[in-house]
């Protein structure tokens, strides 16, 4: 919230900046403690009061997720039109052009594993996926931010201070990517990478990995982060 005086210009300001993750998920926002504190569960419910009159108000509403429309309907009763993420909308020529920027250097053929845990907690059961790809394919395996856990595995490698061109590049040049990241997934479609796009599980509703993989016809891709996976070398 701006206070603004017409003499003055801007003479306060009170602002609360929170993604809209933690604000529409409550298995996010009610069980993480970096959730603000005076967003307790009243307060969190009164915002979908809130979202549901102010979305009323559109005449389109457009959304990146089947479920998404589903929430729509829920709270407005209008039909949402699911459309593209932005980073489906530029080609690979496009993102090329990028990662040649980056100043990441080698030439060994790799694994890429690009795990985010802070909608759940996929270890230790998701390095059996890591570890099936690897003896399958056979290749080093780079830890793109990886722990403490990941510095004494055999033939790997952690990166920690990728920047957005490297980010794009360790994907382009990757043999494989295991990802729980919906980006990793969809920038590894978009450059045309064999990838798993890691899961909770498959009966969870509105997992943006599952909504994408399934309206890109990608359906083998998803696995669950506790699942035997099946990739075989051809």
């Amino acid at each position: 919230m701006i206070k603004y005086h017409r003499n003055k210009g801007v003479v306060g300001a009170i602002c609360a900046a929170m993604s809209t993750d933690w604000i529409f998920d409550p298995g996010i926002a009610l069980n993480d403690e970096t959730y603000p504190r005076f967003a307790d569960k009243s307060l969190f419910f009164i915002f979908f009061m809130i979202y549901s009159k102010a979305l009323s108000r559109y005449s389109a509403i457009t959304v990146r997720e089947d479920f998404g429309c589903n929430i729509v309907k829920e709270l407005t009763d209008k039909q949402a039109s699911v459309v593209c993420d932005p980073t489906l909308l530029l080609e690979k020529e496009h993102w090329n052009i990028l990662a040649d920027y980056s100043q990441q250097n080698g030439s060994v053929p790799y694994i890429l594993v690009y795990i985010l845990s802070y909608m759940y907690n996929p270890y230790p059961e998701v390095e059996h996926i890591v570890k099936h790809v690897q003896k399958e394919l056979g290749y080093r395996v780079i830890y793109l931010n990886g722990g403490k856990n990941e510095m004494y595995k055999p033939n790997s490698k952690i990166i920690s201070d990728a920047g957005p061109c490297e980010f794009l590049d360790l994907i382009r040049n990757a043999k494989f990517v295991i990802t729980t990241s919906f980006h990793g997934v969809a920038l590894a479609c978009v450059l045309g990478i064999p990838f798993y796009g890691i899961i909770k599980n498959e009966q969870q509703k509105g997992d943006r990995i599952q909504s994408l993989l399934r309206i890109l016809n990608c359906k083998d891709s998803i696995i669950a982060y506790n699942a035997k996976p099946t990739l075989r070398k051809n």
